[in-house]
């Protein structure tokens, strides 16, 4: 039986070597141990022409933040950065970099950010809760 569990070990390692990364990434795993049921869901929002994928929840602490800010002009310093947190709060982390770079190279608006963050919040406030 030890032979077994062995032989079982290197398949799943040569298995495992062969597979796609990104995939692996993006699987989830039911409770019943090695059952993979399938790609993970993301929400997405839209700047221009690209999209991203949304963050599981939006942390306190941008929040706050946010509402601080809300009635600041964004010609304050604090308002601005109430809304770049926000903007990184919402923004997935693995898509971050990308969406900065995005946002910088087709000189992105104001309105086009406040879109984004507008836009992430009704996804997040949607989502079903999950009971404690």
């Amino acid at each position: 039986m030890a032979t077994s569990a062995k032989v079982d070990r290197e398949l799943a390692a040569v298995q495992l070597a062969k597979t796609d990364k990104e995939a692996l990434a993006e699987s989830t795993v039911k409770a019943v141990e090695g059952q993979v049921v399938g790609k993970k869901e993301y929400d997405y929002v839209d700047l221009g022409d690209e999209k991203f994928r949304v963050r599981e929840k939006v942390g306190a602490m941008a929040l706050f933040k946010w509402s601080a800010a809300a009635e600041m002009g964004t010609e304050d310093p604090r308002a601005l950065g109430a809304i770049y947190a926000m903007l990184k709060a919402i923004v997935h982390k693995e898509d971050w970099a990308k969406f900065e770079e995005h946002a910088l190279d087709n000189d992105a608006d104001a309105e086009e950010l406040l879109d984004v963050v507008t836009s992430g919040l009704e996804i997040v406030a949607g989502r079903p809760t999950k009971q404690s």
